[in-house]
């Protein structure tokens, strides 16, 4: 079981979710066949010894080697996210400690050595090349991947989680440590197998307490600049959508307020949300956008023309009625829990995917429309490399490049499951909302919040079985003001947040 900063490699594994298009899907009736990817499972295996030596648990005694390879998995993860969702990468330059050998030597300079990555890969399997590559490791699973061009990539079945002991296994096979690679041994004591929840918790509480009372000030401080650009700016809130520490939420934080003040009769904020995130502009919901890595100046375009940037934003809602009435009124919906997408590039989306709908219809007027009852159903326009298929919260979604003739098929056969689905989430979300806050109450918790890939279902039922324990007064670990994150691991994070995995050992 992976402990600290295992989030960083998890969230790698988990973007890689849903690679193959359109899927449950026929493609036997078109003429062109899906590009070639490596799935989940795959991406995972090619990429297993690579964690496994750069992994930050396995540098507990060296805290700057940690940090630094801490920080570069977190750099990774979004650039192989961005690789996913066939955004625009940058070239990154990442560097890593990778250990020398098994012998135990006395300091990091002998033990370790730095292995600098340049990516500038447009696609994930010649990413995964490049980081095998620089890294001396065999690219012979990779490589055998490529050549079986009709190997299925269906990366959607089974559970969730088996996406994530795909990399985390790797830490406990049996064959690694036959070549001399039990760092667990060396540097950081592993979760005993017999250890329950309050177990665990008794172990490291004091630890997660340390930490957080180091990044408290951090924490303060980023409350204080928040209320400053709300009561001065007008600004209605401001979120940080990024893997990297809250000390780099405080300077991106610091930076707006600085160049809020010299330009304060350029910038209007007032009435908006600033988000910090991987991209800079205006989303689909009129947040603004800044790109959480760039220095603050680059952010000026976008502040000071953000009526001009608007302008796609203003198109959005005729378009989505139009695609709407193209659709049987089905609702054009967006997803709820997904990073931040410009209004521009979903205006494109949604005009490229229009036009394939009236260009369906005006070749074949005799051809099948929507002939099933849309009451209650959405429908959520993504990019052109997304899967055809049903979220977990009901909505139906179609990636802008899928074939018109196949997505109104999907629709009619769908819908009523969809509606179901959504009902369901429904009811969940409001069981969710409603635990989570008696959680908060009921343990004194400063926060209480999941990982992305954490259903609501998963959500609820960890909470259900923590008041569990504390109603049987077996939970006698003190977790005021904690901050709890529920995961599929175990850890302390850097700055005093809990992880713990949602379907945790407990007897109950």
């Amino acid at each position: 079981m992976m402990s600290r900063n295992a989030q960083a490699v998890m969230s790698i594994v988990h973007c890689l979710h849903h690679q193959s298009l359109f899927q449950n899907v026929s493609w036997k009736h078109m003429n062109f066949t899906p590009m070639r990817c490596l799935s989940v499972n795959e991406t995972a295996v090619a990429l297993r010894p690579f964690f496994f030596m750069v992994h930050p648990d396995l540098f507990g005694k060296f805290p700057k080697e940690q940090a630094q390879n801490e920080q570069s998995l977190k750099l990774l993860n979004e650039y192989i996210e961005k690789l996913h969702s066939q955004q625009e990468v940058r070239p990154v330059s990442l560097i890593f400690y990778m250990r020398k050998n098994a012998e135990t030597n006395q300091n990091a300079f002998e033990m370790f050595r730095s292995v600098q990555l340049l990516l500038a890969e447009k696609t994930l399997p010649a990413a995964v090349r490049s980081i095998l590559g620089a890294c001396s490791l065999p690219l012979d699973y990779v490589n055998s991947v490529k050549s079986q061009p009709g190997k299925s990539q269906n990366t959607t079945s089974g559970d969730e989680s088996s996406l994530w002991h795909a990399v985390a296994n790797v830490m406990s096979d049996r064959r690694y440590r036959q070549k001399g690679f039990d760092f667990f041994s060396e540097f950081q004591p592993r979760r005993s197998p017999n250890d329950t929840l309050v177990d665990w918790l008794r172990k490291n509480v004091i630890k997660a307490y340390k930490r957080n009372l180091v990044a408290l000030p951090v924490r303060q401080d980023i409350r204080r600049m928040k209320d400053v650009l709300q009561e001065w700016m007008g600004v209605v809130d401001v979120r940080w959508e990024s893997n990297w520490a809250q000390a780099s939420f405080r300077t991106a934080l610091r930076g707006l307020v600085r160049i809020c003040e010299t330009h304060s009769d350029k910038i209007d904020l007032k009435g908006r949300t600033v988000i910090f995130g991987n991209d800079s502009g205006v989303c689909i919901r009129g947040n603004v956008v800044l790109r959480y890595d760039s220095v603050p100046e680059s952010w000026m375009p976008v502040l000071t023309s953000l009526h001009k940037l608007g302008a796609a934003l203003n198109r959005i809602p005729s378009m989505e009625k139009y695609l709407s009435t193209l659709l049987g009124d089905i609702h054009i919906v967006s997803r709820l829990h997904l990073p931040v997408v410009s209004s521009k590039d979903y205006l494109s989306q949604l005009l490229k995917l229009t036009e394939s709908i009236q260009n369906h219809r005006h070749k074949d007027a005799a051809a099948p429309g929507i002939h099933v009852n849309l009451d209650g159903v959405g429908l959520v326009v993504e990019c052109a490399t997304g899967p055809l298929m049903i979220s977990q919260s009901g909505q139906i979604v179609v990636p802008s490049s899928c074939p018109a003739f196949l997505v109104i098929d999907y629709i009619n056969s769908n819908a009523h499951k969809a509606r179901d689905i959504c009902t369901e989430f429904k009811r969940c979300e409001t069981e969710h909302r409603d635990i989570v806050s008696r959680c908060l109450t009921t343990l004194g918790l400063e926060s209480l919040t999941s990982d992305s890939n954490i259903t609501r279902q998963q959500m609820v039922a960890c909470c259900r079985r923590l008041l569990q324990l504390n109603d049987r007064r077996l939970l006698d670990v003190d977790l005021t003001s904690c901050h709890l994150r529920v995961t599929h691991f175990y850890s302390v994070m850097s700055e005093g947040d809990i992880c713990i995995p949602w379907n945790f050992d407990e007897n109950l």
